[in-house]
């Protein structure tokens, strides 16, 4: 699991988080060729990641269902199908 973020930076285990200090980062998933036949080719998903790096999906499309995922990393496995679907964050990182 990964560490909440505060000011921009991993947390310490002791680093108390609050509302003011956590940052969602929204992201899209992309689809360049769709094997399956079954999401599309475009915008298939819309998503959230959490302070503690996990991630919810809901999906667009006839099958609209909703996804929980421990990982960014986790969603890129089950959904990325070698490169033909990419995450595209469209929160930027906070500068320090």
């Amino acid at each position: 699991m990964n560490p909440p973020i505060v000011d921009g930076q991993p947390a310490q285990n002791n680093t108390p988080i609050n509302a003011t200090t956590v940052v969602l980062k929204r992201f899209n998933l992309l689809r360049h060729e769709d094997l399956s036949g079954v999401s599309g080719i475009g915008l298939i998903a819309e998503g959230v990641q959490f302070h503690d790096g996990q991630c919810v999906l809901s999906w667009f499309g006839r099958l609209h269902t909703v996804e929980v995922a421990p990982n960014i990393q986790t969603v890129i496995a089950i959904h990325g199908h070698d490169g033909r679907t990419v995450i595209q964050w469209i929160d930027a990182e906070k500068e320090a």
